[in-house]
């Protein structure tokens, strides 16, 4: 809502692109911006599908992904965000165990 009270409407298209720079083949990985933004990486991802504002409305649609591609791109290596990681012995652990099926947990 401030980025629509702030910035000129102009440039309103340039904000927190997303599915442009994957339909360019542009590795792309989510984070939450902790300490600057919200800790939960839920949140993160719901903003990456809905691209709502925290009053409903939709900041550049066009640049939305899915629930699958968010959820993709909190996997990868960070210095290959298209490639996930894997859980095998010798890899870095960083687990998020749900209590529900990854399908259910993202819709």
């Amino acid at each position: 809502d401030q980025y629509l009270a702030e910035v000129p409407a102009h440039e309103i298209g340039r904000l927190w692109r997303l599915a442009s720079l994957l339909r360019s083949k542009i590795p792309v990985g989510l984070s939450t911006d902790m300490p600057f933004g919200h800790g939960d990486p839920w949140a993160a991802m719901r903003a990456a599908v809905s691209r709502k504002t925290p009053s409903g409305v939709v900041l550049n649609g066009d640049e939305s992904v899915s629930p699958r591609e968010a959820l993709t791109m909190f996997l990868g290596w960070s210095d290959r965000p298209d490639r996930p990681r894997t859980v095998e012995i010798g890899e870095p652990g960083d687990l998020c165990v749900l209590s529900e099926p990854p399908a259910v947990a993202l819709a």
